[in-house]
């Protein structure tokens, strides 16, 4: 799987209407909860993965196995935009709290999310 789908393909579908993905985050609020914090989680295969989102708009992704992209991250009106280096596609989505865990919305009639917590990973090393 490409490490690039992280924000694009992961995790449950719901519908516009769940409530369990959490409250919409403002611009302000995705800056100050994103910014020096490493955002991790697993992908389908159950790789664990962090997302670092750096002040002055750089974002890395990294795997437990090793693998990594890098690119650049934008907020907008209540959303961020990922572009990656490699494929220099961008990729927007709204963001969600649910308590330490960050929801990644696309804005489509299914709503796919990608939980991740805001908590630094036991393998990541410093």
């Amino acid at each position: 799987m490409a490490v690039v789908a992280v924000f694009s393909l992961w995790c449950p579908a719901a519908t516009a209407e769940d409530d369990w993905i959490g409250t919409p985050l403002s611009s302000a609020a995705i800056i100050e909860t994103f910014t020096r914090n490493y955002l991790h989680g697993e992908d389908d295969d159950g790789l664990p993965f962090v997302l670092h989102f750096k002040v002055g708009g750089d974002v890395e992704i990294r795997t437990a196995d090793g693998r990594g992209l890098a690119g650049r991250w934008v907020v907008g009106d209540g959303n961020v935009c990922v572009t990656w280096q490699d494929t220099a596609a961008e990729s927007c989505h709204d963001v969600y709290l649910d308590g330490n865990v960050v929801n990644f919305a696309i804005a489509t009639d299914i709503v796919r999310t990608t939980q991740l917590r805001l908590d630094p990973p036991d393998w990541l090393a410093p």
